[in-house]
Order: C-alpha cells, then structure tokens, then sequence
C-alpha cells in the first residue's frame, strides 16, 4: 500500500487528480472488493459500488459538505458498504444473515437518499444485533465461526464436535432460532406488512 495523507487524497479528489485516484484504487478497492464478494456480490459490483462512493464523495467535497470524523478508509468503506446495502435491497437480495464486514464503518445516514430504506436497514441490523446476543454461547460461537467464512469442517475441528453432520445440524437450529425471533419481533412484521401496501 502506497502511503498517502487525508488531505492530499481530499486535494486529489477535489481536483481529480489522475494519480491520486489511481492511489486510491490500488489501496482501497481490494478491501471493497472483499466486502462486497463476501456479501453475495461480484468484482462487477464492487467496481459500481466503489464508484459510485467516490462520486459521492467528489460532490460532498465540491459543495464544501465534508467534514471527515474518522479515517479516509473507514469513511469510504461506509459510503460503499451503504451503496452495496442498498443495491442490494433494490434487487430483492435481502441477506437474512448478519452483513458480514471486513471493517469498522462509520454511521453515515445523510448520504443515502432514501431514509425509508435505510431506517429498514438499521430496523434489521438493530433485531440482529439484539437476539444474537440472547442466543446461547455456543451459537453465538458456531455462527460467528459462520459469517466469518469457516467451512462446516473447520468449525467442526473449532468447536471439538464429533461430526460435521451434527454440525450443519447446530449451524441450521441455531440459524433458524434466530430468524424465528427476528421474524416474530412486531418491528420486523410492520416492515413486511408496509411492503405488502
């Protein structure tokens, strides 16, 4: 990774300056890319979502709208990571699971424009959060072995358990109590219910 300061990545956006940019790609877009295919995407969609996050980042520093309250990395992997999530929603992909993310993110809620979509988006990620935690330890254990990409067999030789048969078996009750209280949560039904209108 080639170093480059905040402010001379800003200046080099502001003036779209070719080899800040080219900078930016090579340091930067591995880590979307890595997010983005770990969230049911492909390189295609990252290369959108990637762009379309610097074009909204050029027109915030272009209206003297900016204001950077953590890194220059953090914050483009926010603007990405809400441009993926919102695409994703647009398609009909909506992920059940827990958004797997391979950063911190920064809560950016004023640069997607539809507040509808993303107060759903937060409604989701809050029911998540939150009965995740009343699951067992061992679930807990079991799935975040899961979201982070361990193979059956790997947290199988993680857990000590004696087969992957029992497993998958784990992976499946622990998966499906949890979306049984996301689903019966009122907050999750008004969403759906709203959908049906």
């Amino acid at each position: 990774m080639i170093k480059i300061s905040e402010e001379e990545i800003i200046r080099g956006l502001l003036l779209r300056d070719e080899k800040v940019i080219n900078l930016i790609y090579e340091n930067y877009f591995p880590l979307i890319k890595r997010m983005v295919k770990r969230n049911f995407g492909n390189y295609e969609n990252a290369e959108d979502v990637f762009q379309e996050a610097l074009v909204i980042i050029y027109e915030k520093i272009k209206n003297n709208d900016f204001r950077l309250r953590c890194s220059f990395k953090t914050f483009l992997y926010s603007v990405c990571r809400n441009q993926w999530i919102k695409s994703m929603f647009k398609c009909g992909r909506e992920y059940q699971d827990k958004f797997f993310d391979v950063e911190e993110y920064f809560v950016i809620s004023h640069d997607v424009q539809d507040y509808e979509l993303f107060d759903e988006i937060k409604i989701k990620e809050k029911l998540f959060h939150k009965y995740f935690l009343e699951l067992s330890k061992n679930c807990q254990r079991i799935l975040k072995l899961y979201f982070y990409g361990k193979t059956n067999s790997e947290i199988t030789e993680i857990m000590r358990f004696k087969s992957e048969i029992y497993t998958r078996t784990r992976k499946y009750t622990c998966k499906e109590t949890l979306k049984k209280k996301i689903f019966n949560n009122p907050e999750y039904k008004k969403i759906l219910y709203n959908k049906t209108l």
